[in-house]
C-alpha cells in the first residue's frame, strides 16, 4: 500500500468516525427531547384528570348549595340532549315555539348553506345565538327569568340541537 492511500484511509476512517460521532450526538438529542416531551404529556394528563376532578367537585358542591349544575347535552357523537336538556326544551316553550315558528327559525340556519350533518349542528347554534334579541324568542328569556338554575343561554343551546335535527332532516343532509 501506498503512502497516499494509507493517508485518504486515515483521513476518510477520521471524517466517517466524526460524521457517526456527530450523528450519535444529535441522536442522544432528540431522544432527550423525547423524553421530555412524554414527561410534559404525562403532566399535563394528570392536570387535566385533576382539573376533571375538581370540576365534579364544584358542581357537587353548587348542588348541595341549591344551586344545580345540571348538564343539556351529552359529550357524544353526534351531540344528544341529557334527559334533563329534553325536559328544558319542552318545559321552556321552545319546541313548541319552533313547532309554531318552524319555517322562520330553519331559515335562520340554512341561510348559512350547512353542507353536512357538522355544519348543521354548529350553524343552528350559531343561528339562535345571532338572533337571540329577536322578539320570538322573548317566551324563552321569561321562563329563563322565572327559573333561576336556567339561563337563557342554555335554553338556546338545548335547542340547537333540536333546530340541528330538524334542519338534517329538512336539507336530507348524510
Amino acid at each position: 500500500m501506498s503512502m497516499e492511500t494509507t493517508i485518504s484511509t486515515i483521513v476518510i476512517t477520521a471524517l466517517f468516525g466524526l460524521l457517526f460521532w456527530f450523528i450519535r450526538d444529535k441522536f442522544n438529542d432528540l431522544t432527550k427531547t423525547d423524553e421530555r416531551v412524554e414527561g410534559k404529556v404525562d403532566k399535563i394528563g394528570s392536570r387535566v384528570e385533576e382539573t376533571r376532578g375538581s370540576m365534579i367537585e364544584m358542581q357537587e358542591t353548587f348542588e348541595r348549595m341549591g344551586y344545580p349544575m345540571k348538564r343539556i347535552i351529552q359529550a357524544t357523537s353526534p351531540l344528544n340532549l341529557t334527559d334533563y336538556g329534553k325536559q328544558l326544551v319542552r318545559e321552556s316553550g321552545f319546541v313548541k315555539l319552533l313547532q309554531d315558528n318552524r319555517d322562520l327559525i330553519l331559515n335562520w340556519t340554512k341561510e348559512m348553506n350547512p353542507k353536512n350533518q357538522y355544519d348543521a349542528q354548529e350553524f343552528s347554534r350559531k343561528a339562535l345565538l345571532d338572533h337571540k334579541d329577536e322578539a320570538l324568542l322573548q317566551p324563552l328569556k321569561d321562563y329563563a327569568f322565572q327559573h333561576g338554575e336556567t339561563s337563557f343561554e342554555q335554553i338556546l343551546r338545548a335547542g340547537s340541537i333540536v333546530l340541528r335535527d330538524e334542519t338534517i332532516k329538512e336539507l336530507n343532509l348524510k
